[in-house]
């Protein structure tokens, strides 16, 4: 079809989808969430890289067959718009609210919201291909973790996940974690898996700052080798 942003064809562009976590458990985390994904769009401006990448925007709640108040498992909130639209950009997130009605476990549906990324969100333009996800929670879904990840990777998408380690969700920390590394787990590589310790509000806080600048320098360096035409930087070698 029509190209979206017809540029300079010449140049790989990169993709970089954010899959947020809107539960009712996230309601603290929220607002840090999406000061990330801001602190990201900061320094893909700051290094003048706005007109490489494009932005999208998935939201994810729990199932909604079990609590139907809760609106919507998965919903694009923003198809996959070029860095330089940031006030378009700005105005998705901010549509962002936490559920209002509190969902009958703890488990949510990120895998979900992974999959409504890799299929529902429009990847072709881009040569260099990353899925952010932040939440809190894993979901023993139908989808099963494995197949995710290999689905992810035919399509040449790398995923790196921020999970928010909170209080509510000590019991399924580990399962989480291990889930998500394997989610994220580079062929020949780690993981790009990163833990933010949100065990109160302020630690959350630091630890939120701390992923934010990883994140965007491990995604801004992955941008500048794919424009010089090197494989991609892998999120991982970003401080912890």
């Amino acid at each position: 079809g029509d190209k979206p942003d017809a540029k300079d064809d010449s140049v790989p562009r990169t993709g970089i989808a954010m899959v947020i976590d809107t539960t009712i458990s996230m309601k603290p985390y929220i607002d840090q969430s999406l000061n990330v994904v801001r602190a990201i769009f900061d320094s893909v401006a700051k290094d003048k890289l706005d007109d490489k990448v494009s932005f999208g925007i998935v939201a994810f709640r729990n199932s909604t067959k079990a609590s139907p108040k809760l609106e919507y498992v998965t919903k694009v909130v923003s198809d996959f718009r070029d860095a330089t639209k940031r006030d378009e950009l700005e105005k998705a997130l901010s549509g962002l609210e936490e559920a209002k009605a509190s969902s009958h476990s703890f488990n949510e549906d990120s895998l979900a919201g992974v999959k409504a990324a890799l299929d529902q969100l429009n990847w072709q333009p881009y040569a260099n291909r990353v899925l952010l996800l932040i939440t809190d929670a894993h979901d023993s879904t139908s989808l099963d973790v494995q197949e995710l990840a290999d689905l992810a990777a035919s399509r040449n998408i790398r995923l790196v996940v921020a999970h928010v380690r909170t209080p509510a969700g000590k019991g399924n920390i580990d399962y989480a974690a291990k889930a998500y590394t394997t989610l994220s787990a580079v062929p020949g590589g780690k993981s790009a898996y990163i833990p933010i310790q949100a065990t109160d509000a302020a630690k959350g806080s630091a630890s939120f700052a701390k992923a934010a600048t990883g994140l965007s320098s491990a995604l801004v360096s992955s941008v500048k080798q794919s424009l010089a035409g090197k494989a991609p930087v892998k999120p991982q070698e970003a401080p912890a």
